[in-house]
């Protein structure tokens, strides 16, 4: 049996051995090598190919195999020699740059790993395999998204490759539950006045989950405390996008246009906000808070009393509708002074605009009307007159100079009967009114009725 093998051994050499007088050629060499590679007769391999390279310093596929059998070998250093040597010598070889990659790999040297992987699938977007290792090298970084975009797109190229769904299976897990737990820390970090710590963990969920619209409403917040409305706005801009319906994004976002001064816009968001939720009170204080900033005191006050109605023992909505309210009494007193300085001055133009504002203020203030409807008589403008003596009166049915100044207007426009019946209206309203009665006794005579007239 000795003898035997010790032929067949010398049969299996002679048969890896050219003739005598030939020589073989760095193909045959290459061959060779690829043929002791595949039995893991690794030295047989490297020494192959190392002729095949000798005959020919340019062949990188001997380079790329022969950095195989270093691998194999464990001998990483001269691994990666030779695949640098390969891709040198043909940088399209997309292979030996994924070799390369794994033994980076093995050596610990993730970035370099990524690198590789990278111009591997660079090469060939179809390397369902670097997909995969490139993803691995991620999620040993902590990169989890990133790993988990690699894997889902390596599973896309193999959908029944049970090690790729289970590994894409994995990352979703492990990434929800990262994401959890940091959107925690954040919002603890938020609670505490740690705002810089909380815009770090939030924007590490926001990477892992970018659709994660809670986040940039918490991470706007933080931005808020630190006076940064610009990056606020925007983080609250991104929320409304994933989330249309967020009303408390809105709310939020009208915060920080209203500590901007932007107030229209402002208003904009806190109008969105309670579009969402009705029931939402905040957001009728703070557009309440803004009205009244901007001197829409009336548009303030009836956004306090919503806000107050929806939560009738917060006594900061209650403070708001106690100083809304102060500040449209002054308001109104103030217009209407000023009224009454400009009508006495025959500034009847002034004056009118003064009165409107008093009554926008309350449009249950009979005397400015009053007041109002005497400017417009001095103008000349009988009937607006007219009309504002007659709100007047609806208001305070008993205001008897309301009902003196309609007779007055009524009799210049010649109708005696009207102006008879408000005069005397004047009189039982105050019956030591002389004006009324000389005002009424002339009506008489313009009736033609001269007895009355002088009665």
């Amino acid at each position: 049996m000795r003898s035997v093998a010790i032929v067949l051994a010398l049969f299996a050499v002679a048969s890896c051995a050219s003739l005598p007088g030939q020589s073989m050629s760095p193909e045959e060499w290459y061959q060779q090598g690829a043929s002791f590679l595949k039995s893991r007769q690794y030295d047989e391999a490297i020494s192959a190919f190392s002729e095949a390279i000798e005959l020919n310093p340019r062949y990188s596929k001997a380079y790329r195999n022969r950095g195989l059998a270093w691998a194999e070998k464990g001998e990483t250093d001269l691994a990666i020699s030779d695949y640098t040597k390969a891709v040198e010598i043909n940088p399209r070889d997309g292979q030996a740059y994924y070799n390369r990659g794994l033994v980076w790999t093995e050596k610990g040297d993730l970035e370099q790993a990524i690198a590789d992987y990278t111009k591997a699938v660079e090469i060939n977007p179809e390397d369902s395999q670097a997909y995969y290792n490139r993803g691995v090298a991620w999620t040993k970084k902590g990169a989890l998204k990133r790993g988990l975009t690699d894997a889902e797109k390596a599973l896309s190229l193999e959908p029944n490759n049970k090690r790729l769904q289970d590994l894409v299976t994995a990352l979703q897990a492990k990434i929800a539950t990262q994401t959890e737990d940091r959107f925690q820390q954040g919002v603890s970090f938020l609670k505490s006045g740690q705002y810089n710590d909380a815009i770090e963990a939030f924007s590490e969920v926001i990477e892992l989950n970018p659709q994660y619209a809670e986040v940039y409403c918490n991470r706007g917040l933080a931005w808020v405390e630190k006076g940064e409305f610009d990056q606020a706005i925007f983080d609250y801009t991104e929320a409304v996008e994933i989330n249309p319906r967020d009303g408390q994004a809105y709310r939020n976002r009208g915060l920080a246009w209203a500590k901007k001064g932007e107030f229209d816009q402002a208003i904009s968001d806190f109008t969105k906000a309670v579009e969402m939720n009705p029931d939402d009170g905040q957001a009728y204080y703070n557009r309440g808070t803004v009205w009244a900033e901007k001197g829409a005191f009336k548009w303030g006050l009836t956004d306090a009393e919503k806000a107050l109605s929806l939560e009738p023992e917060n006594k900061t909505f209650a403070g708001l509708v106690t100083v809304v309210q102060g500040m449209i009494v002054a308001k109104k007193r103030n217009r209407f002074r000023q009224g009454v300085s400009f009508l006495k001055s025959g500034r009847y133009d002034e004056a009118i605009r003064a009165f409107s504002g008093a009554i926008e203020l309350n449009p249950q203030y009979s005397e400015a009307y009053r007041n109002r409807g005497l400017a417009w008589a001095r103008k000349g403008e009988v009937d607006r007159a007219i009309s504002d003596f007659t709100k007047a009166l609806k208001i305070n049915p008993r205001d008897g100079q309301a009902y003196r100044n309609r007779g007055l207007a009524w009799a210049k426009k010649g109708e005696f009967d009207q102006a008879i019946s408000d005069f005397t209206m004047a009189v039982e309203m105050n019956p030591r009114d002389g004006q009324a009665y000389g005002n009424r006794g002339i009506a008489w005579t313009g009736k033609g009725d001269l007895d009355r007239g002088y009665s």
